[in-house]
């Protein structure tokens, strides 16, 4: 008989929602064995039919199982099976895994079946899929996003122009989602001048109001209050509270500050933290290049600037660090369009492809030239005829015409 587990109310700490089964290692290598099996009934179908399908499975709601919502991950998985049937496929194309067990991630990247792994979550699980990916008979490519400090550049002259819009604006996104988002950014970086100091005394005022909701789970709120604690214990490092939430997974937003001369003495300030804190770091205005040379790879960085300043130099060195360089806005929201690029060097990313947008297709596809095949020979999607309409590029020409 299987394991069971259910979900935990954030708010409270309680269980809430369905007993949920958890996979053992056979209904795992079943579920895998299947999908593969019926997998050329997907690829059979024509470009307008994929389509079709794609815009059923769009009315549901994208999701991950996952043991902080296994409940709504049966709803999705429920919703996107029945999508497929009512299109004549197999529902074995789609299954969600559910369990916490740690060992469901071994069998799933071991399985022979799977030729490629997208992953979203912590840099140990990420470097744990890379290495079961290699010591695999044929390694397979791990397209892992694992997080950011997605650092945001505040200069002078910006601070001078609007410096009471700019403290609550950076508060207000690392702080969105109960500090839960993947592009919260971790490290506000300031000027040690009087515009700082106003800057902080902002920062104050403001996070003193500040109360956020519970963290999704236990092991999320009892690492980020571990993590915390060890920070706050440094006496090189200024603390600013928040508003305690006593409710549940609930915790207490805390924003450091910290010259960059002492952040050197404190590597954790330069990792990611899970929730509802950031790191202003203090530092000259003519050492913001040294700051940006000493970050590892970020998803996002953020300058924040007046319009005239010239900063070629620190946009060079973060579009060497980073996927997305934003200019005066904030790196929280992710938009799904086909500009986007959510990736970046590691250890933000373990590949160049992006995890959201329309480009993030190319995790799973490989191209294949036909070379000097007659045109009967060759897929519908490449003859002459182009039977389907679709957009393809003839003679470095974008066009859906048939060839003539």
């Amino acid at each position: 008989m299987n394991k069971t587990f259910t979900a935990s109310n954030p708010a409270t700490g309680e269980s809430v929602g369905a007993e949920i089964a958890e996979w053992d290692q056979s209904q795992v290598l079943k579920a895998i064995t299947s999908a593969h099996k019926v997998k050329d009934k997907l690829s059979k179908t024509n470009p307008s039919e994929r389509a079709s399908v794609l815009n059923s499975i769009a009315d549901a709601i994208e999701s991950e199982a996952h043991p902080s919502h296994p409940n709504t991950s049966q709803l999705v998985y429920e919703a996107v099976t029945k999508a497929l049937e009512s299109h004549g496929l197999p529902k074995d194309l789609f299954s969600i895994v559910q369990g916490v067990n740690p060992e469901i991630t071994h069998w799933l990247a071991k399985a022979p079946e799977i030729t490629a792994i997208g992953f979203t979550g912590s840099a140990v699980v990420g470097k744990l899929l890379l290495r079961l990916a290699q010591e695999r008979d044929t390694p397979i490519p791990v397209y892992a996003e694992m997080g950011s400090l997605n650092p945001v550049f505040i200069t002078p002259t910006a601070l001078g122009e609007k410096i009471d819009e700019l403290a609550k604006a950076a508060m207000d996104s690392a702080l969105l989602g109960s500090g839960q988002f993947c592009t919260k950014p971790g490290i506000i970086i300031i000027p040690n001048d009087s515009l700082g100091n106003k800057f902080i005394e902002q920062v104050k005022t403001y996070i003193s109001q500040q109360k956020v909701a519970p963290l999704l789970n236990k092991g999320i709120a009892d690492r980020f209050r571990e993590a915390i604690k060890k920070l706050s214990i440094s006496k090189s490092l200024e603390v600013i509270s928040g508003i305690s939430n006593l409710d549940g997974y609930g915790v207490t937003p805390n924003i450091f500050i910290a010259n960059w001369s002492e952040v050197s003495q404190h590597n954790d300030l330069l990792e990611e933290h899970f929730g509802p804190t950031s790191v202003i770091i203090r530092a000259p205005f003519d050492q913001y290049l040294t700051v940006a040379k000493e970050l590892a790879g970020q998803l996002t960085a953020t300058i924040h600037a007046g319009k005239n300043e010239d900063l070629s130099e620190l946009i060079n060195q973060l579009s060497q660090i980073a996927g997305r360089v934003i200019w005066n806005g904030f790196p929280t929201a992710v938009s799904v369009t086909a500009a986007q690029n959510h990736g970046g060097q590691w250890p933000a990313s373990s590949t160049h492809t992006t995890s959201v947008g329309i480009d993030a297709i190319y995790r799973f596809v490989r191209p294949v030239v036909y070379q000097n095949f007659p045109d009967h020979q060759l897929p519908p999607e490449l003859q002459n005829s182009n039977p389907f309409k679709i957009e393809r590029v003839v003679n470095s020409v974008r066009t859906d015409q048939p060839i003539q």
